[in-house]
């Protein structure tokens, strides 16, 4: 299993480690899981939903305001 992130409705993002590397950094940077091929591009993809998630709240507060 590779190193991912889950949403918890109480703790919020919540890191799952795959491998000892990201159990000892707690930073998903440092996975090394044998499956990386999956891996690639990954960070890039959650950047975009981060984005996306941010625009969506910032457009929710404007709309909120009118």
């Amino acid at each position: 299993m590779k190193c991912h992130y889950i949403y918890d409705k109480i703790a919020g993002k919540v890191l799952i480690p795959g491998c000892w590397g990201t159990v000892h950094s707690n930073d998903i940077k440092d996975c090394y899981c044998n499956s990386l091929s999956g891996y690639i591009g990954y960070e890039e993809r959650i950047s975009k939903l981060e984005q996306e998630v941010k625009d969506l709240k910032k457009l929710t507060k404007n709309l909120n305001s009118v």
